[in-house]
């Protein structure tokens, strides 16, 4: 990406096809002085949830669809097609890394988040790293149980055992980093 200043706004489309803005113009500069992806002067990560398409219909509405439609479509969080755009998209965006929202637990949504994670993952360590962004994972299923200490400490030895030494997770000082 050249230097220079951006702008980015954000959109979505609801279920009547009409776009609204999500966000303001926002500016970006792009400066050449680290290196990586070049666009800002420190690291940047996104939240990414791996839920859909389970929770786009809003419960709170009388189960109809969520109020807007992403611009992909109601998609499905382990849609490799949805995977390698959103990377695509990222990496576009000078996004670093992911931080994969698994706060609901690992087995939240009868496995299906934890089978989205895996091929997220695999589809990740199948690319070179210029072409994706690393993923770490936040965890906080205990949060909904009591803070049970014991509930922490097996979704973090499970993140470190199953995903922590896989190539595309994302390494904060030479250590693999863990939202608890």
């Amino acid at each position: 990406v050249p230097e220079g200043t951006y702008y980015l706004a954000l959109s979505a489309v609801n279920t009547s096809g009409q776009e609204s803005a999500l966000s303001n113009e926002i500016s970006l500069t792009v400066k050449q002085d680290r290196p990586g992806n070049g666009l800002y002067s420190s690291l940047v990560g996104a939240w990414y949830q791996v839920w859909y398409p389970e929770h786009w219909i809003a419960k709170d509405r009388g189960n109809k669809p969520t109020r807007y439609q992403p611009l992909l479509g109601y998609y499905d969080s382990g849609d490799e097609r949805i995977i390698k755009e959103h990377f695509r998209q990222m990496k576009d965006l000078g996004i670093d890394f992911l931080l994969l929202d698994l706060t609901n637990g690992l087995g939240a949504d009868n496995e299906k988040q934890k089978e989205h994670m895996q091929k997220l993952f695999n589809l990740a360590d199948s690319l070179p790293p210029d072409e994706r962004p690393d993923i770490a994972i936040a965890i906080g299923h205990a949060l909904w149980n009591d803070n049970n200490l014991d509930l922490h400490q097996i979704e973090a030895d499970e993140v470190y055992r199953d995903y922590a030494q896989r190539p595309s997770y994302f390494r904060w000082k030479g250590k693999p980093l863990l939202i608890v």
